[in-house]
């Protein structure tokens, strides 16, 4: 499955009037595998202008790549079938991080939990709650997961670093953050067909399902959440003291081939 849009913000990459000099018909594509986030840049255009002639009107030719590569950094290649090859290559793997929270479009959990805060953002540790079946049968059968990384290994760095080049076209004012061990990365992915597999009702069992050692299925990248660890608001506890998380950028891709970002700080 894909998901196509339209970048939001291009003037943060090619300046404030959006333009790409020297070309006609100019057209960029930026492709992104579904489920480990490798980039990959496809430029191509009509025609390009002369030289001469852009030099009489006393302008400079694009330089579209590397335009791309300065404002919005990562690890890019120049061909699909890298692209493809590393999804493939990753197919059967879990994302990056620990998984901290899930949920489903065929259950709903139990309960208020709106009003609860999980212990990974900061707030009091909860328990899991137990999903519930929807009345509804029109579901996917799809589990959408959240993973937590502390963005200390290279590979969770290089993981940031494509996630940050994303959110480059979907908020506004977005700039890469430097990790240390203040920083958390929340990534949300979609879980292809799971949950009828895992349902372990209809062998008799309680339905419940074990985050550990959850089912496999395809997973597409659906978002993520930047977490600050703020130590100048410390809350006592039982244990001493603890950060208060607050959230640096946030973007939610659509699931009807639109997206939605935000970009704020928030206690």
């Amino acid at each position: 499955p894909t998901r196509q849009f339209q970048p939001l913000f291009t003037h943060q990459v090619f300046g404030g009037k959006e333009e790409i000099v020297g070309f006609e018909n100019p057209v960029v594509q930026i492709i992104y595998a579904a489920n480990t986030l490798r980039p990959c840049i496809c430029f191509g255009a009509s025609e390009k202008v002369a030289r001469s002639q852009l030099k009489d009107l006393g302008l400079r030719r694009t330089d579209v790549l590397e335009c791309i590569r300065k404002h919005a950094p990562a690890d890019y290649t120049a061909s699909m079938q890298d692209v493809l090859d590393d999804a493939a290559d990753a197919a059967s793997n879990q994302p990056i991080g620990k998984l901290v929270w899930r949920y489903t479009d065929q259950h709903r959990l139990e309960g208020d939990v709106t009003s609860s805060v999980p212990g990974w953002m900061g707030g009091p540790a909860v328990p899991t709650p137990r999903p519930r079946p929807e009345e509804s049968e029109d579901t996917s059968g799809n589990e959408f997961r959240v993973y937590q990384t502390d963005l200390e290994s290279e590979e969770a760095q290089v993981l940031l670093n494509r996630v940050q080049s994303l959110a480059i076209w979907l908020i506004e004012r977005a700039s890469y953050i430097k990790p240390d061990n203040h920083w958390q990365l929340l990534t949300l992915y979609e879980h292809q067909g799971v949950v009828r597999a895992q349902d372990s009702r209809a062998e008799g069992g309680d339905g419940d399902v074990d985050l550990e050692n959850c089912g496999d299925g395809e997973a597409q990248f659906v978002g993520f959440v930047t977490l600050y660890k703020d130590y100048t608001l410390l809350r006592p506890t039982k244990r001493g003291q603890s950060a208060h998380s607050r959230c640096s950028s946030s973007s939610v891709m659509d699931r009807d081939d639109t997206e939605d970002a935000d970009d704020g700080d928030a206690g």
